[in-house]
């Protein structure tokens, strides 16, 4: 069994195993929350996003260290785009209002486009601590660029400073 490290945490050799459940989706208990590991990977029902356990930490999302931001606590976040079957069973279950259009990309597992943060926060959210009993909500500005870096503590993937080539941007050059 090859097992890595991941910002000092022993993880299994595939951390994005599912959280072993003995029945399908559900709900975690208390218990299975805290069993929860940092990059296990969960769903709390059938029709959820699957979720990523995230540590607490710090990022800086700008050049001055005035600017970076403690994550304090840990955090379940969307693993990937909530998808049109997702947003499509809320839909049927008459919790979302809003039917987006996939613009003729095609719907099932594709990312849910034409969807509003307004739609998401009042919709979809609701919907979704219904189903389960918890809270749900979208990330803050600086939890979603602390996830995005997946550890990175530099303002770019690449480093620090805008460089010409890096990036599709007005003041790279």
């Amino acid at each position: 069994d090859q097992v890595r490290r991941i910002d000092g945490v022993c993880v299994a050799k595939d951390p994005g195993t599912p959280l072993p459940r003995a029945v399908g989706p559900k709900p975690l208990s208390r218990a299975e929350e805290g069993a929860v590991k940092p990059l296990q990977t969960f769903r709390e029902c059938v029709d959820c996003p699957e979720l990523v356990a995230v540590s607490p930490g710090v990022i800086a999302p700008g050049a001055e260290p005035s600017s970076r931001v403690r994550i304090a606590k840990r955090l379940a976040v969307g693993r990937y785009e909530v998808t049109f079957a997702q947003w499509d069973a809320c839909v049927a279950e008459r919790a979302c209002k809003h039917v987006p259009d996939d613009a003729g990309w095609g719907r099932r597992e594709r990312p849910a486009i034409k969807v509003s943060w307004n739609d998401a926060k009042t919709e979809y959210l609701p919907w979704l601590a219904r189903k389960t009993g918890k809270p749900y909500r979208l990330p803050t500005e600086a939890e979603w660029h602390y996830v995005a870096a997946a550890g990175g503590t530099t303002a770019f993937t690449w480093g620090d400073d805008l460089i010409r080539g890096q990036a599709n941007c007005a003041a790279c050059g």
